[in-house]
This record gives C-alpha cells, sequence and structure tokens, in this order.
C-alpha cells in the first residue's frame, strides 16, 4: 500500500503554475527519502506538462531534516538570494510551515509575493497564521484498508492473496495559494 507521491508533486506543482507561478523552489529531504524523489519527480512532470524549462522553472532546496526549523531556514537562504521564487513547493507541511514563519516575520506577504504549498495536510496546516495549501493523503482509508487486509490474512491465510493498492492524494486549497502572480 502506498499513496501516489508522483501525481502528489504533480498536483501541486500544476495547481502553483495554474496560479500564474513560473519560478518554484521545492524545498525537500534527503534523496534517500523516496517520497521527496517522487514528489520531485511530479514536480518536474507538471513543469514539463505546462511547456516550460524544468531548468528555468523548478529549483530544488535540499534540507538535512524535514522540520519547521529547517523550513526557516531555509526561508533565510532564500531572502538572502535577494529574488524570491513565485512560489515554494515543500515536500511537507513541517517544512511549509517554517519557511512560512520565516517569510513572515521578514514582511513577505504570503500569497502576494510568494505562494506556498505543503504536503501532509497536517492539523496545523489549516490554523497556521496564513493556512496552508496542501496535498492531503487518504490516510484514514489507507489504514482502514490496511486493517481488513490483515484482518483478511489473519482469518483466512490461505485464501489471502497479496495486493499492490496505490492512493491517490488530493489538493487542498488554502489561503497560502489564494493570491494569482501577475504575468508580465
Amino acid at each position: 500500500m502506498a499513496v501516489n507521491d508522483v501525481a502528489g508533486g504533480r498536483l501541486a506543482v500544476a495547481h502553483l503554475l495554474d496560479r500564474g507561478a513560473r519560478r518554484i523552489v521545492f524545498v525537500s529531504g534527503p534523496s534517500s527519502i523516496r517520497q521527496c524523489r517522487d514528489r520531485l519527480e511530479g514536480a518536474r512532470q507538471a513543469v514539463l506538462e505546462a511547456g516550460l524549462d524544468p531548468a528555468r522553472a523548478l529549483a530544488v532546496q535540499t534540507v538535512t531534516s524535514m522540520n519547521a526549523g529547517c523550513g526557516q531556514q531555509v526561508a533565510e537562504t532564500l531572502l538572502a538570494s535577494g529574488t524570491l521564487p513565485d512560489a515554494v513547493f515543500c515536500a511537507n507541511d513541517l517544512l511549509a510551515l517554517g519557511l512560512l514563519r520565516g517569510l513572515l516575520q521578514a514582511g513577505v506577504r504570503v500569497p502576494g509575493d510568494v505562494m506556498l504549498i505543503g504536503y501532509d495536510d497536517i492539523d496545523f496546516a489549516a490554523a497556521s497564521a496564513v493556512s496552508l495549501s496542501s496535498i492531503t493523503q487518504p490516510t484514514y482509508r489507507l489504514g482502514r484498508i490496511a486493517t481488513q487486509l490483515l484482518l483478511d490474512e489473519c482469518d483466512n491465510p490461505e485464501r489471502h492473496s497479496h495486493q499492490q493498492i496505490m492512493f491517490q492524494p488530493t489538493l487542498v486549497v488554502r489561503e497560502s495559494t489564494a493570491a494569482q502572480i501577475a504575468t508580465s
């Protein structure tokens, strides 16, 4: 059982592109984490499907740990660069919430100056100072089906067959991507 993280990355970046973003930063954890690799692949697919060059439209910022502190450090790095992207897609909501805090503390308007989207749709995403758009995973459904399959295997071990089930993530749009970037 797994969630289609390639589709999730594609959903997130396609949404940002639809909102007018043309320079997107993907904040990722280590490439050894499959979910990070898959989300990046989906982001690249969305950029290509929009007819853009991934080398120009999508930059990757890798962090060692996927927590709010590292997200705030990424905000500081982006601010120090002197040129903010149109949008940032974070590999999880904790990174996005830290980045949001860093941007807001510096006076950057989210979504007016930079749009921001996370992944996982944790409870804090909806309750942050600027509610965070996110990619949500069907965690309750995944857990329910996993439990059903496990009980079935325990009750009928000789008749049970293993299955590969791929769940599809969905986009939750909130304030952090509500504004459309003006294109020139």
